[in-house]
């Protein structure tokens, strides 16, 4: 009998023991202020202690290994719209296709609970510069920037995407006319 290939790491659900190494993953990209680091760590807390209410957090692991991991959450008081809140990649497997793959569970996701828009806020950094190739990749649009948002020189930019089959035109294609 063949042996079996090697799946790679598996998505599961985050748990309060992944915190730590979120911390790792976020801190080696050097983009994130400790306040900001902080706030990913609530969150991903939230997540964790109490999957599938306010915050869904899902990792990818390998045994007990973290190679990256996003949290996202329904948007109070919108319409099937959904937020991205927090998504990384251990420094040194970027661009091996960790990210897309956390990004295509999620949508797989909230499709599945009838979800019609994905958003996500980030910052115009360049060090976050490979994450915004990815957002646009996945076919997300940049919608909007709020200029000197975070700080002098570092604008808010709104990512949209909006899901296949939501009744409302899709900001991926073109109009023509």
């Amino acid at each position: 009998m063949p042996a079996r290939p090697d799946p790679g790491p598996d998505l599961r659900v985050l748990l309060p023991d992944d915190l730590g190494q979120v911390e790792r993953i976020l801190g080696g990209w050097k983009a994130f202020s400790p306040q900001e680091i902080d706030r990913a760590l609530e969150v991903c807390n939230e997540a964790a202690a109490h999957p599938f209410q306010e915050f869904h957090g899902y990792g990818i692991k390998e045994g007990s290994r973290l190679y990256g991991f996003l949290v996202f959450g329904e948007i109070p008081l919108a319409d099937r719209g959904w937020d991205l809140y927090w998504l990384g990649v251990e420094r040194g497997y970027a661009r091996q296709g960790l990210g897309r793959r956390l990004l295509e569970a999620m949508e797989g996701m909230i499709r599945g609970q009838g979800g019609r828009q994905i958003h996500i806020e980030t910052a115009s950094s360049p060090a976050l510069a490979p994450a915004h190739g990815l957002y646009q990749a996945a076919g997300f649009i940049l919608t909007a920037r709020l200029p000197h948002y975070f700080r002098e020189g570092v604008d808010k930019l709104l990512y949209l995407k909006n899901l296949p089959g939501s009744g409302r035109p899709n900001l991926t294609t073109r109009q023509h006319g």
